[in-house]
C-alpha cells in the first residue's frame, strides 16, 4: 500500500488530480476514470476515490481520501504511528514522523496491484506522490519500505 498523510487541509480537488494524471501522458490511450469527468463537478471537493482505469485486463489504481474523523484514518494513521513510536533506530528522523502523523489530518489512501504495473504506471504513481505530498504537506509512507518526504527521498525506513 501506499499513502500520502496530509499534515495540510487544503483539498486537492478530484479534477485537479485526474488533470494531473491525464496531462501526464503516462498511458498509451487516456484513461477511463471513475467517476467519470462529468460526475466529478457533484463532488469536487469532497471527493472519497478516484479509480484510474488505465488497461481494461488488469486492476485499476485506486485512489481513497480519508478525513482524520473516519475509521480507516484512525486505523492507518494510528497503526502507523505505534509502529514507528515502538521502532529504534534514528530518533531524529523518528520523532519527525512521529510529529507528522499527529499533524496528519488526511490520508489519501493509493491501492494497486504492483505486480501488474509497469514503469509508465510506476512514473505515474512518483509523481502523483510527490504532486500530493507538496500540495497538502505530506509525506509518503510505502508498505514494507518506510517513510518518504514530497521529493520521495527517503526519511525513515521501517
Amino acid at each position: 500500500m501506499l499513502y500520502v498523510l496530509c499534515s495540510s487541509s487544503r483539498v486537492v480537488t478530484l479534477q485537479e488530480l485526474a488533470t494531473f494524471i491525464l496531462e501526464g501522458v503516462y498511458f498509451d490511450q487516456d484513461p477511463y476514470l471513475d467517476p467519470s469527468w462529468e460526475e466529478m463537478g457533484d463532488y469536487d471537493e469532497d471527493w472519497s476515490y478516484l479509480s484510474v482505469i488505465y488497461d481494461p485486463g488488469k486492476e485499476p489504481i485506486v485512489f481513497r481520501r480519508y478525513l482524520e474523523y473516519e475509521y480507516r484514518f484512525q486505523e492507518v494513521v494510528g497503526g502507523l504511528f505505534v509502529g514507528v513510536a515502538q521502532s529504534n533506530r534514528r530518533i531524529t528522523s523518528r520523532q519527525s514522523v512521529l510529529s507528522h502523523l499527529e499533524e496528519t489530518v488526511q490520508l489519501i489512501d493509493i491501492e494497486s496491484s504492483r505486480d501488474e504495473l509497469d514503469e509508465n504506471c510506476w512514473a505515474m504513481l512518483d509523481t502523483v506522490e510527490t504532486f500530493l505530498a507538496r500540495e497538502c504537506n505530506g509525506l509518503v509512507f510505502a508498505s514494507g519500505d518506510g517513510f518518504y518526504d514530497e521529493n520521495l527521498v527517503p526519511i525513515f525506513r521501517v
